[in-house]
């Protein structure tokens, strides 16, 4: 026998399994059960829900697809023209009197320049231009190559602020 003739008289056999000569029993079943008093009949299809949009409130939050990055938006946010003060989210370094801080590096990778600031407990903080610096409110407004611009601002004797620029440059105790 050719494979051929095997495979047709295979097919024809398996397909002889699918005829079902009694398919007036599965309508007879279908019809008591559409016509039970505990069975909801909608058609099939059932109600369509009514859609409700809920408000998506984590526009600000950081996306879980990025990596962690310390200087989150209001960190690299600059203030420049703000008053200072408790409405101001502190930032890790602006939390350290800039005494007590050390400029250790300066590094640019791809022309993005920052500051390797080192703090008191010894941990070393990338920071770049619009990152706040020391509890005097310093904003660091240029990165160079041996130093940090910073704009402080200080309480005036008027009541007022005053800005004051400083440099900040690589080996001193600022």
């Amino acid at each position: 026998m050719s494979g051929t003739r095997v495979i047709a008289l295979i097919l024809s056999g398996t397909l002889a399994g699918c005829v079902d000569p009694d398919l007036g029993a599965l309508g007879n079943y279908l019809e008591s059960q559409r016509a039970r008093s505990d069975v909801i009949n909608d058609g099939g299809l059932g109600v369509t829900p009514v859609y409700r949009a809920v408000p998506y409130t984590q526009d600000g939050a950081r996306s879980p697809f990025r990596a962690y990055d310390e200087r989150l938006p209001e960190a690299a946010a600059s203030s420049r023209g703000s008053v200072p003060g408790p409405g101001r989210s502190p930032e890790s370094l602006a939390v350290y009197d800039r005494q007590s801080l050390s400029l250790v590096g300066i590094i640019d990778i791809g022309g993005m320049r920052s500051a390797l600031i080192r703090d008191p407990a010894g941990r070393v903080h990338d920071a770049r231009v619009g990152d706040h610096v020391g509890t005097e409110f310093g904003e660091i407004v240029a990165i160079g190559d041996g130093g940090i611009t910073l704009m402080e601002r200080v309480a005036g004797e008027d009541g007022g602020w005053t800005e004051r620029v400083s440099q900040w440059f690589l080996g001193d105790d600022a």
